[in-house]
């Protein structure tokens, strides 16, 4: 007989949980974002978003870069309130028009440097809390058969994070929560010890370019 997805609802409902459970834990647990405490602009925008002060924030960083357009700490201080921004706001599509501010600035501020491994870690983080907001956004709808596009929008968007997340680990293999939260994505696609040696190797030819 024909397979009729409705009359496995049970089964399509087991595996929308099993796709939240992954989706919520790849979001590392602590140390997130990485705070750049080597830039002392980096540690004002901290200091006054800590006060839940976002606008403060960021008029701080536009004057700054009014000075100085071309500084890449400057366009991930901006990035980091974005994100920030979008963590608090509850609105979902609040939340996605800050995730394309702080993407964008991430983009640029790699694109200034690319070796940052705090801009490269907190734009891996920015797509995997997209991810969350995809699966939120589908899942409101109440619609049990779209489970399969729930996972092939968020495992598009853990794609995303994958590159960024390793050249964060490339750059400072120190830090922990990078190293947890890389394992947890590579246990997600049940990879192997072979798999995660090749895409490192992969990301250290990147950087030789």
């Amino acid at each position: 007989a024909e397979f009729d997805i409705k009359d496995s609802a049970d089964h399509l409902a087991f595996r929308k949980r099993e796709i939240w459970r992954r989706v919520e834990s790849l979001r590392p647990k602590s140390g997130t974002p990485r705070r750049n405490l080597s830039d002392p602009t980096s540690t004002s925008v901290w200091q006054l978003l800590d006060t839940a002060d976002p606008e403060a924030a960021k008029k701080f960083v536009d004057a700054e870069l009014r000075k100085d357009q071309q500084h890449p700490d400057l366009h991930q201080a901006l990035a980091d309130i974005y994100a920030w921004r979008m963590n608090a706001d509850t609105s979902s599509k609040e939340k996605v028009r800050w995730f394309n501010k702080a993407e964008r600035e991430y983009r640029t501020c790699l694109d200034l440097n690319k070796n940052s491994p705090e801009a490269n870690f907190n734009l891996a983080i920015l797509y995997i809390e997209r991810a969350r907001l995809e699966f939120n956004e589908l899942n409101d709808e109440n619609v049990i058969e779209r489970w399969f596009e729930i996972t092939k929008r968020t495992d598009k968007t853990h794609n995303q994070a994958r590159p960024y997340l390793e050249h964060s680990y490339l750059m400072d293999s120190t830090d922990q929560t990078t190293i947890d939260t890389l394992n947890r994505l590579y246990a997600s696609w049940g990879q192997d010890a072979y798999g995660k040696s090749f895409t490192v190797e992969t990301q250290k030819r990147y950087m030789r370019k």
